[in-house]
């Protein structure tokens, strides 16, 4: 299937179909023209098919079905869950970007995916975009932990689970530091975007999504930087300055009239934003876009 932008939204156990709604309506306004929306549905509540019903265009690759164990994780198995669904966007669909939300995520204004496929053709040796060293707000983002967990588990191992994910992590280690690796380096998923090629050469890759990271700390972000990095590629800086992107880890840190004024058409998380909870959050978004 061709589109211009693959919109990649993982979802798990708990997430509320109000709130999904209300993201997909904010990709349908400002998304690319021919763009198509993903759902990875890791939920074990069928959530993917309750969206369906409203949305049809929708596409739904199903991991977890009702009934089935509804443990969270956002570490090994959660990057199992990414690779599934990237893999998947690589083997049946033709893209110009694939880009990443999350369900606490969603779009306020025109933009961003055009300008991702305007950059990302324009530079091909990158193939990852978003919020990278520097946040939307200036702030330099701290690696270090993600480096003390990588130092610790690509060190030796005496358990046979963590002998094997310290034998796939220095499977990537080595050729990614001779790439420039930074140990921790790493795009915050929400926003993100691959372009085709890397989508295509990560999903090639036999350690993609390999259950041997399942005992890692490491986020599905480090993973997949580290392995692109492996890769030859290079990532790139998508939220400073007018660039399109206001990540934040955990919550808002500018206000949603302040973040739309801005510019920013992607954000994260909307899960708060000073005293106010998602619920509320949503409602500013929404009245600014009405």
């Amino acid at each position: 299937m061709t589109c211009s932008s693959l919109i990649l939204l993982p979802v798990g156990p708990g997430t509320k179909l109000e709130f999904l709604l209300d993201t997909l309506d904010t990709v349908e306004r400002f998304a690319a023209p021919e763009h198509k929306i993903l759902i990875v549905d890791d939920s074990a509540e069928g959530i993917g098919a309750r969206v369906q019903t409203v949305s049809p265009a929708v596409d739904v690759l199903l991991l977890r079905a009702p009934g089935s164990d509804m443990t969270r994780s956002v570490a090994g198995r959660f990057f199992e869950t990414v690779a599934e669904g990237v893999r998947h966007s690589a083997q049946n669909y033709s893209f110009e970007v694939l880009m990443r939300l999350d369900a606490d995520a969603l779009m306020c204004n025109p933009g961003a995916d055009v300008r991702g496929m305007e950059f990302l053709k324009a530079h091909p040796k990158v193939g990852m975009i978003g919020s990278y060293r520097v946040r939307c707000d200036g702030q330099i983002r701290d690696f270090s932990g993600g480096a003390e967990h990588l130092k610790k588990e690509s060190g030796r191992q005496l358990l046979p689970a963590k002998r094997a994910l310290s034998a796939s992590l220095n499977k990537l280690l080595e050729p990614a530091l001779q790439n420039g690796y930074e140990p921790g380096e790493n795009v915050i998923a929400p926003g993100s975007m691959l372009s085709l090629e890397a989508t295509r050469r990560l999903a090639a890759h036999p350690l993609f999504g390999d259950s041997s990271f399942r005992p890692t700390r490491l986020g599905d972000d480090h993973l997949n930087c580290l392995m692109l990095r492996a890769l030859g590629f290079e990532l790139a800086d998508f939220a400073t300055g007018d660039l399109p992107l206001g990540i934040w880890l955990r919550k808002l840190e500018w206000s949603p009239q302040e973040l739309v004024k801005r510019g920013k058409s992607v954000v994260h998380s909307v899960r708060g934003y000073g005293d106010l909870g998602e619920r509320e959050v949503r409602e500013r978004f929404r009245e600014l876009r009405d």
